[in-house]
């Protein structure tokens, strides 16, 4: 069937059935048109819902949220039940933020240490590098001079 075809006959329809809303006709016409297969019109091509597969498709989209939801399930971790005695030890609370405190400052100072330590490392291998070369090319201008020498 020509889709053009199907556009004009629906424009040049002078059937006052056709405009007429009767929910018995609009059944008969889902029912047909599920049947026939594609429709063509306005330039759109409608094509019937395919039940057996919208139904596989939603089966298999709820299985896979039900085994979502058993792997959540089987993951989640396990409430911690422990005696808040033996967590604390003997110290206070304030005793313990002062040392978390002394750590943190100690862990800054470190690490400002350890990035000075090896800038300073750099800086004397380069210098030795530096030193190298200057001892190399002394030491050729040395021999260029005893040899103009002799």
């Amino acid at each position: 069937m020509n889709p053009r075809q199907n556009q004009r006959d629906q424009m040049n329809n002078t059937d006052p059935n056709h405009l007429r809303n009767d929910s018995s006709s609009e059944n008969t016409a889902r029912n047909s048109a599920a049947e026939q297969g594609p429709q063509y019109g306005n330039g759109f091509t409608m094509f019937p819902p395919n039940e057996t597969r919208r139904n596989n498709w939603r089966e298999s989209a709820q299985r896979e949220v039900e085994s979502l939801e058993t792997l959540r399930e089987a993951q989640r971790s396990a409430p911690v039940h422990m005696d808040p005695a033996r967590l604390g030890g003997n110290r206070t609370m304030a005793e313990v933020r002062e040392q978390q405190n002394r750590d943190q400052r100690n862990i800054k100072l470190q690490k400002q240490m350890k990035q000075g330590d090896e800038k300073r490392r750099k800086k004397e291998e380069e210098e030795r590098q530096l030193q190298e070369i200057k001892d190399i090319h002394r030491k050729k201008v040395k021999e260029t001079i005893q040899n103009k020498i002799d």
